[in-house]
């Protein structure tokens, strides 16, 4: 096999074949961090384990777009090819014989609580591999469990894959094993006798370049509104409002605050497309309602968009099919509020406007793993970048740290609400009672999703002017952070540029490129000349051509591309 596996399905791969030598394994947990590339586990599973192990495989989805997804991964002729196999499933509600000919069939859990015997049935008659995707879903002891428990009795092998191995209601996972801590019950992610655990963390993805950096704008604002107990509330800061933050959140997604967020999110993605002219934006909504006014308000800014949501499912899928297309009948911009979630894959989704006043970790998880997808027709991996456009407050900090926070990826959030998104529910309870009388965007500070550190308010405003002005694209963080390697290098010394003129300026940058390129070919045993050739190539003109600002931009593109 000449292809180049990811971590985690290279894993997968050999548990196969230590299953073919033991069959005492009897489940196998995947964790891939979303975007990651689970969806080739199934059809490894298939082209390694039958008929051996088992007769077929079923796959058990949340969503009727993963169903067609699941049914479309084994039909891709690459890894047909490069695994040896000719399996199909074919896609199947609640049919007698739902294979009809195929390896297997992909159902989702709504179709098997529907008819659990028609499922159980299928299961006595053939040895089946079963993989449960997005177990999260299946809460324990639950309707889903007791449809589901047959079919896990029965299987040759259960194998569990998800992003998110976790429910913030606090309630188990169904299947799962769990281990007592001081903090109460935690996934148990551990081998046992007849059990493998493989991982793959958000640093695994990055570094197998399978996701792209993400980059968060925080943008800070004030609220005023009138409270349950009939009082006026004010605060001048959502990053700042402590006990009232949920209060403030949801004035803040109701009045002009979020139309202000909504135009910078637009703005930058304007900005963009000159990169990477297949860029989409997705905005979610807190609300069915609010998502038809946000609609709104991008038709008035001069930006066509569809709007996807629950109440018309039809309408809905006809736009995000057209979200998906890149010919004339494309739509660049979507509206939704709870479909920004496992099923809508796109991966030319570079920007998101975050709406929502959902503050769960796994659902807001899900929702930024929708920009991080890798779109190879957009350019160089190293060019392409997400970014996500939110409310500056407490909750969704803490939300994103625990995203970012590899180590313990599966604690539990105290406090949050219930996992799964309803699109009617109030952000906050007794919120029929509130009236959001105003807000507005004051200030936004950036952050770079991994980063420990990023750009307080001032140094972010500079540096997205700078990009603006001077047709930078990236992140501000990655900015930043190529200027200092840049003042690290000696090539900008902030003393001297008071007291040198512009030509003087011209000459000392010149000279640190001329270093740095001399340096860069030294170590990596280069021929002369070589990077001269490359700014060439990529700027068209020479360094005795440029100006002060090109020569800067050369700098940054140095470091960036060729790290000393």
């Amino acid at each position: 096999m000449s292809m180049r596996l990811r971590k985690h399905q290279a894993e997968f791969l050999k548990v196969c074949t230590d299953i073919r030598l033991d069959r005492a394994i009897k489940k196998v947990i995947v964790s891939a961090t979303p975007g990651g590339g689970k969806s080739l586990i199934p059809v490894i599973a298939a082209a390694k384990l039958l008929p051996a192990v088992a007769d077929k495989l079923c796959w058990i989805v949340p969503r009727l777009a993963l169903q067609e997804q699941g049914e479309r991964a084994f039909m891709d002729p690459f890894f047909r090819e490069e695994l040896g196999h000719s399996h199909q499933l074919r896609a199947s509600s609640n049919e007698q014989n739902p294979g009809r000919g195929c390896s297997g069939y992909v159902t989702t859990y709504q179709a098997v609580s529907q008819q659990p015997q028609l499922h159980a049935q299928e299961f006595t008659k053939n040895r089946y591999i079963l993989v449960l995707d997005e177990p999260h879903h299946v809460e324990s002891e639950g309707v889903w469990h007791q449809a589901l428990g047959p079919l896990v009795e029965r299987a040759a092998l259960v194998v569990l894959m998800s992003g998110t191995f976790e429910r913030s209601s606090g309630n188990r996972i169904a299947f799962m094993p769990y281990s007592e801590t001081g903090d109460g019950a935690e996934p148990d992610l551990f081998d046992g006798p007849d059990t493998r655990v493989i991982e793959y963390s958000r640093a695994d993805a990055l570094r197998d370049k399978a996701i792209i950096p993400m980059h968060f704008q925080y943008i800070d604002g004030r609220a005023r509104w009138i409270g349950r107990d009939g009082q006026e509330h004010e605060i001048e800061s959502l990053a700042e409002a402590g006990r009232e933050s949920n209060a403030a959140i949801f004035t803040a997604l109701h009045t002009d605050y979020a139309y202000q967020l909504l135009s910078s999110c637009v703005d930058h993605w304007t900005h963009y497309r000159e990169f990477n002219p297949r860029s989409k934006m997705l905005v979610v909504a807190p609300s069915i309602n609010k998502a038809k006014d946000y609609a709104e308000k991008l038709i008035e800014m001069g930006v066509p968009c569809e709007v996807a949501t629950s109440d018309e499912a039809q309408k809905a899928e006809r736009a995000i099919k057209k979200f998906k297309r890149h010919d004339n009948d494309k739509n660049d911009v979507l509206v939704t509020v709870a479909m920004a979630y496992e099923g809508l894959d796109v991966p030319a989704i570079s920007h998101i406007a975050c709406l929502t006043h959902i503050r769960s970790r796994p659902w807001i998880e899900q929702m930024v793993a929708r920009a991080c997808r890798v779109d190879g027709p957009a350019g160089d991996y190293e060019s392409l970048y997400g970014y996500v456009f939110c409310p500056d407050d407490p909750l969704l900090h803490h939300c994103i740290n625990k995203i970012q926070d590899d180590q313990h990826p599966f604690l539990k959030i105290k406090g949050e609400g219930q996992f799964e998104p309803t699109e009617r529910a109030p952000s906050v309870p007794g919120e029929e009672r509130m009236m959001a009388l105003e807000s507005e965007a004051t200030r936004s500070r950036g952050r770079d999703l991994g980063e420990l550190s990023g750009l307080d308010y001032e140094e972010n405003q500079m540096y997205l002017t700078f990009m603006k002005e001077n047709g930078l694209g990236g992140s501000p963080v990655q900015l930043k952070q190529q200027v200092a390697a840049m003042k690290d290098s000696g090539a900008v010394v902030e003393e001297l540029q008071d007291a040198l003129t512009p030509r003087e300026q011209e000459q000392y940058l010149r000279k640190q490129i001329e270093n740095y390129c001399r340096r860069y070919q030294s170590r990596k045993n280069l021929e002369h000349g070589f990077l001269s050739k490359a700014i060439v190539r990529e700027f068209q003109k020479s360094r005795r051509d440029m100006t002060k600002i090109e020569l800067v931009r050369t700098m940054a593109w140095l470091n960036k591309y060729y790290p000393v």
